[in-house]
């Protein structure tokens, strides 16, 4: 029996002796055999997503999609409402529970690949039958040669808003994901802020680090002063992690600025983790402190996105805890 690695190319029925073992498959009938949405036996919230591009179901054309960042635009069957119960369960669905699992391909020729688990990030009130969602893609980091050989074009992501010149950051603006220009009354949106760790990379952290740092320096010189471009310090090359801040910077007025970077090689929904003393200092400085969210990181160049969280983060981002210290009582 083959195993479930992210990006690997999988057909209906290994898929299904994956997930349910035992069961007899069927091609192009059955549960496994024909459904879009499955849930998995015996773990009650869990599903298998089967997606594939530009598919029909009677009258209907799913147009289905996945951003740079990650983001899956997704269609429920053709009959379902907003108040089905299988779309309500997907609403409420919470990824450090339990796992959806997208596989998907761009045309019906070819296996599936597997894209990993999802987390829910919106849907749309104001559109039913069928229900449109947007789900983040966990871990979002395919790589550029497996984008070409399943012939997938990501759509685009937020625009790009005051980016300096000659700089290899591209800023964006913090994402908050919309369904609809005119959403309806039981519109719903969270911000995206799941709670699945990134394997720690020193060199990603690193790499991320060392651009937002020469993006301040050229900030401070493009507003005039050099001299203040001069004296940013990368703080946590010097001192360690201990400070609470990676970068010491300032604001053009003179005034000292303090910078927490988070770095990923994938999408801007793609969750981090924050120390007591990360959260304790942004809520001490929050006049001062800026965390600056790193992603879409390429280590060839190197380049990267990026968007900005200023002051007390408590106020920008939902902390669950996902660790506990033990002790016996």
């Amino acid at each position: 029996m083959r195993s479930l690695v992210k990006y690997a190319d999988y057909t209906r029925e290994e898929i299904s002796h994956i997930f349910d073992p035992g069961r007899p498959f069927t091609p192009q009938a059955g549960t496994w055999g024909l459904r879009g949405m499955i849930r998995v036996p015996h773990r009650k919230g869990d599903f298998v997503f089967f997606v594939t591009v530009g598919k029909r179901q009677a009258h209907h054309v799913f147009r289905e999609h996945i951003t740079e960042s990650g983001i899956l635009t997704w269609q429920s069957q053709p009959s379902q409402t907003l108040s089905s119960p299988l779309v309500r369960e997907w609403i409420r669905h919470d990824h450090l529970t339990n796992s959806i699992h997208l596989f998907f391909r761009t045309r019906n020729s070819v296996p599936y690949t597997y894209m990993g688990r999802l987390a829910y990030v919106s849907h749309d009130g104001s559109r039913e039958r069928p229900v449109y969602f947007r789900w983040q893609i966990l871990n979002w980091c395919i790589p550029a040669s497996k984008l070409a050989a399943m012939g997938l074009e990501l759509a685009d992501d937020v625009p790009e808003c005051g980016t300096p010149q000659g700089s290899p950051l591209q800023r964006t603006s913090p994402p908050t994901i919309i369904d609809s220009p005119k959403p309806g009354p039981d519109y719903h949106t969270v911000t995206m802020d799941f709670a699945e760790n990134e394997s720690w990379d020193e060199t990603l952290k690193e790499g991320g680090e060392l651009l937002v740092l020469e993006n301040e320096k050229m900030q401070l010189s493009n507003d005039g002063r050099p001299d203040l471009a001069a004296r940013v310090i990368h703080t946590s090359r010097i001192q360690g992690d201990c400070a609470g801040y990676n970068i010491q910077s300032y604001f053009p007025d003179g005034t000292v600025k303090y910078i927490e970077v988070k770095t990923t090689a994938g999408g801007a929904g793609t969750p981090f983790t924050l120390t007591a003393n990360e959260l304790s200092f942004s809520k001490i400085n929050s006049c001062q402190y800026q965390l600056v969210r790193v992603y879409a990181f390429e280590k060839k160049g190197p380049s990267a996105k990026y968007f900005v969280l200023e002051g007390d983060l408590t106020q920008h981002l939902s902390l669950r805890p996902i660790e506990f210290r033990a002790t016996l009582k």
